[in-house]
């Protein structure tokens, strides 16, 4: 039992210090078509700043970070 805890919480420490590949967060924001380049830095440079939304964006399809992107665009960055 002790043993599967302490696995349990190796998990939870990996997962929490997983940082966001900076130049592939970069790649996947800077490859969405139909958008301005100034645009896409703002929202790339949000991402850096908010970890947790960078990941979901990183496993979303393209049509959720379109969305994501859409959603921004109309709202701004400082939702």
């Amino acid at each position: 039992m002790l043993e599967k805890l302490r696995k349990i919480a190796s998990a939870i420490k990996r997962l929490s210090d997983d940082k966001i590949d900076d130049s592939l967060l970069y790649a996947q924001v800077m490859s969405m078509d139909g958008y301005d380049e100034q645009f896409l830095i703002s929202a790339f440079d949000y991402l850096m700043e908010h970890e947790k939304q960078a990941k979901a964006f990183m496993v979303r399809s393209d049509n959720l970070k379109r969305a994501w992107l859409d959603k921004i665009m109309f709202r701004g960055t400082n939702n």
